[in-house]
């Protein structure tokens, strides 16, 4: 259940890479979705919202975003030390969210521009990597100023339309508005 309906947060959107391999067997498949469920409850009691969508799909939100990357990494690292060795990959945003209900209440998936800009970087980022927008670091820098990440430069995504260190990442073909984001890294381990 969502704290109040309107507030700044972290999303932190998350998918397992390879995860057909998993699916292709459906034994392996039935306990894998089971144990998955297990290993984000156990480290997403604390956040505002979390949710598992289509078996490999998560979607944690908080307003602290230093909760979110700890989630996250703890969860990488229980699935790949893990009878599975799957890898997640992730995408973080920082702004309006709000639950996506049809009575007005307070539970419901998360909506906002936060939530698909955080669904459009992971997306993009590589096998067992966190990418994220600058309000999400900025936000999470303070909270925890140690805290160390990596700026994403042309060179490492050439994939993405760049200038002046920002990346476009609209959605290729369609009539969205570009969206300039200069954007940071961190490894999940």
């Amino acid at each position: 259940m969502w704290r109040d309906k309107t507030a700044l947060r972290g999303t932190l959107t998350a998918d397992i890479v390879d995860y057909t391999r998993i699916m292709l067997n459906a034994d392996l498949f039935r306990v894998f979705v089971t144990d998955l469920r297990k290993v984000a409850h156990k480290h997403c009691q604390s956040l505002e919202y979390f949710e598992i969508t289509q078996g490999d799909s998560l979607a944690l939100v908080d307003r602290n975003p230093f909760n979110l990357i700890s989630a996250i990494k703890k969860i990488a690292y229980d699935l790949w030390n893990g009878p599975y060795k799957v890898k997640l990959r992730a995408g973080c945003d920082y702004g309006i969210m709000v639950p996506m209900t049809f009575d007005g209440g307070a539970n419901g998936s998360p909506m906002g521009m936060a939530y698909r800009t955080a669904a459009r970087l992971e997306s993009l980022a590589k096998p067992d990597t966190i990418i994220m927008t600058e309000e999400f670091l900025t936000e999470l820098r303070n909270i925890n100023s140690a805290f160390e990440y990596w700026e994403l430069h042309e060179l490492l995504s050439t994939s993405l339309p760049s200038q002046n260190g920002l990346f476009n990442i609209k959605k290729d073909n369609t009539t969205d508005p570009d969206m300039w984001k200069r954007l940071y890294y961190v490894p999940m381990a």
